[in-house]
Formats: structure tokens, sequence, C-alpha cells
């Protein structure tokens, strides 16, 4: 499942853009919920909403406020993202592990 907080008809133009919807049975935008990945209560209603187990969950995100939110939710795998621009240099992604590329998720 894909989280993200971009918006609705944003969400659809990247997923026909890049083709990476087939490896997603669900996506769920922010804007569904109501409320940023940010706050506490996005993986609040974001579990009532598709259920899942925080503790066997894992989120890979490139913004570290989000990942620290949902370590407080109870989330245990948390992976940052260590270049999300290709264009930038690779950032410190501080109390996380980095992802350099998406063969290190496998």
């Amino acid at each position: 499942m894909m989280v993200t907080n971009a918006h609705e008809d944003l969400i659809t133009m990247k997923l026909e853009k890049t083709g990476i919807g087939k490896y997603f049975r669900e996506v769920v935008s922010s804007h569904r919920l109501g409320v940023p990945k940010e706050e506490a209560e996005f993986w609040h209603r974001l579990n009532k909403s598709v259920e899942f187990q925080p503790a066997r969950t894992m989120l890979i995100d490139d913004n570290l406020t989000v990942l620290r939110t949902a370590r407080e939710y109870g989330i245990s795998n948390l992976f940052s993202i260590a270049r999300p621009d290709s264009k930038a240099p690779v950032r410190d992604t501080e109390e996380f592990t980095a992802i350099h590329d998406f063969r290190d998720v496998l």
C-alpha cells in the first residue's frame, strides 16, 4: 500500500506516468483521511480505514517528521530515502536507515 500526502489528482497523474501503481494494492491519500502524515491522527485514521499491524508494517518515506510520527504510533520498520531528489546529493537521514536504491528494499 502506498500512503501519500499528494492530492488524488496528482496521484493519478504520477501513477500513470511512472507505472508504479501495479506494485500497490491500494493508494491512500492524506486528503482522503483529512489529516497529513506528519500528524499522529493520520496513522489512527489510516488504521481504522485499512487495518494494519504497526509492528509488522514497513514505511519508507523521505520526510523525517513523517517517520518520527509513524514511530511514535508504533510502526517499527522505518526507512528513509537517501536521495529523494536525483539531482541533489545524498542527505543525512539521521536516526533512520537510508534506502539508496529500490534494490535495498529487496
